[in-house]
């Protein structure tokens, strides 16, 4: 029995050398574009369709968050986005989310869980690491007029005080 479990443990540290190495790599409190700069715009479609591209970031704040279906901070936090989407819902903001899983494994998640209100584009871990520099999930970028002006990497909560940072951004637009 022993065996077994060193054997299970040698190989879940096989499996998961790889991303510990890749997020090393990254200081994961200031991982993505540095607050100030110009935020990278790439054309997308959203899963209901919708095109996204560097017009949608123009005279506009955004509120970007970065997941993956199965990632338990991303699910912690479901509730949290939904009332933040609710609120702002008839302001000039946009609420988009880059899901690093495939468009079906999102759907049925979707189907499942209901949406937390952002417009979800299906991507990969390996290009959002590379347009993004973004290795741990969720993580939040906060733009405004395509400048990126706050990021936060964790799952929002109501007394999270990134979360409270962001929503006062977001009240003053």
């Amino acid at each position: 029995m022993k065996s077994i479990a060193i054997k299970l443990a040698v190989l879940l540290y096989l499996i998961t050398l790889p991303y510990v190495l890749s997020a090393q790599k990254f200081d994961l409190e200031n991982q993505g574009p540095d607050v100030g700069e110009p935020f990278p715009i790439y054309n997308y479609i959203t899963l209901d369709g919708d095109s996204i591209n560097s017009e949608t970031f123009t005279d506009r704040t955004i509120l970007l968050n970065i997941w993956f279906v199965g990632c338990k901070g991303c699910k912690q936090e479901e509730p949290t986005l939904k009332e933040l989407t609710k609120q702002f819902q008839d302001d000039n903001i946009l609420f988009i989310s880059l899901c690093m899983s495939k468009p079906e494994r999102i759907r049925k998640y979707i189907e499942k869980n209901d949406d937390f209100g952002y417009k979800i584009i299906s991507t990969n871990r390996k290009e959002v690491e590379n347009r993004y520099s973004v290795v741990a999930s969720p993580t939040h970028f906060l733009i405004k007029n395509g400048v990126l002006i706050d990021k936060h990497t964790g799952p929002f909560s109501p007394k999270n005080i990134a979360y409270l940072r962001f929503k006062k951004i977001l009240s003053s637009e």
